[in-house]
């Protein structure tokens, strides 16, 4: 089965607008969408990809959190989300992405004050 996802960039003001959009197609997703307690400190959340196969990758957060790759410490890099800021990176974007490893777990911590809802979409090509 393979699985689309489809990454929109879109810029607005008073007298212009510019769209653009990009479809990346592969045979694997991971998905997580995972609630974190305030307070909560590496939480380990199983999430598990080769970072040599990601062809796009999408992570939220309703609150800001920071997500470590690997362990508690950050060895595979680390992301600190702003609440309702999405990190997006596909083997399209400019810079590098953020993990530095191939990832076997998230850990999460939240110090917001409120309960955060983690998403996680990462399209990955498993015959690369």
């Amino acid at each position: 089965m393979a699985f689309t996802t489809t990454i929109q960039m879109n810029w607005a003001t008073v007298n212009r607008s510019i769209a653009h959009s990009k479809d990346y197609t592969s045979g694997s997703l991971v998905s997580v969408d995972e609630s974190i307690a305030d307070s909560e400190t590496d939480k380990q959340v199983d999430a598990a990809f080769d970072l040599t196969q990601v062809q796009s990758l999408y992570m939220s957060s309703d609150q800001d959190i920071l997500v470590e790759g690997n362990d508690g410490a950050g060895i595979a890099g680390s992301v600190a989300l702003k609440a309702n800021i999405p990190y997006i990176w596909t083997q399209d974007t400019y810079d590098t992405v953020k993990f530095t490893a191939d990832i076997t777990a998230l850990f999460i911590t939240n110090a917001s004050g409120s309960p955060a809802q983690f998403k996680l979409e990462v399209l990955v090509d498993p015959t690369v």
